[in-house]
């Protein structure tokens, strides 16, 4: 595949593993992400809130840096692992969506997951809006955006809202065998800790049966 991933915004690392399936089934048969994921949350929520979380408190300064509110637009692992440690259920999707986001919610780190095929270009770059640009985020309504916001994008496309959702334009369905995991870090993150998140969910894949 070869997709480029860059950062065009000072300090901020992106990681990328593009990893190929045999299928993407409804729900891995060797994972069960609902009890995985509880079990993820207690090992970090019993020790410090989220909001006294290294990692949770510098995504939020980097949005804060932004001019974003993070209360209001929550860096994706931080909304996950809310959702859990208030006992809601797990946000069950596909397989790889699922296995994704067990690796973000493990790792605390933002990762996009996008259908190689479904991407404008060859290209993923991380930059801020141009005023008036529009983001089709999964589940949601298309969003005008102002100038200065993060995001991500692909050709002309923006593929993710920095660092909290991804556009349905690349989703990943039943469909998809040509994938992209992208981690976001945070301004200063480690690059290697990244990576690490992006294996973890290559492994979780691997569990499940579904690497090609």
């Amino acid at each position: 595949m070869n997709i480029r991933v860059t950062s065009e915004l000072p300090g901020i690392p992106v990681e990328a593993i593009e990893v190929e399936v045999e299928s993407n089934p409804d729900r891995c048969p060797s994972i069960d992400p609902s009890s995985m994921a509880r079990k993820i949350v207690e090992g970090y929520v019993k020790v410090e809130s989220l909001t006294d979380n290294n990692r949770i408190r510098e995504y939020r300064r980097t949005l804060w840096s932004f001019k974003v509110d993070p209360t209001k637009t929550r860096p994706s692992p931080e909304a996950l692992a809310r959702r859990i440690a208030r006992g809601k259920p797990f946000p069950h999707v596909s397989c790889a969506v699922d296995m994704v986001n067990l690796a973000s919610l493990e790792y605390l780190v933002c990762i996009g997951l996008y259908d190689a095929d479904k991407l404008p270009a060859p290209e993923i770059t991380l930059r801020t809006s141009r005023e008036g640009e529009e983001f089709q985020p999964i589940g949601g309504n298309v969003k005008v955006l102002p100038k200065g916001v993060p995001v991500a994008s692909s050709g002309s496309v923006i593929i993710h809202l920095y660092p909290s959702r991804d556009s349905s334009t690349t989703a990943v369905d039943e469909h998809s065998r040509r994938m992209v995991a992208v981690a976001y870090g945070y301004r200063g993150d480690d690059r290697e800790y990244l990576r690490v998140s992006l294996r973890r969910f290559r492994e979780l894949l691997g569990i499940c049966g579904c690497v090609k």
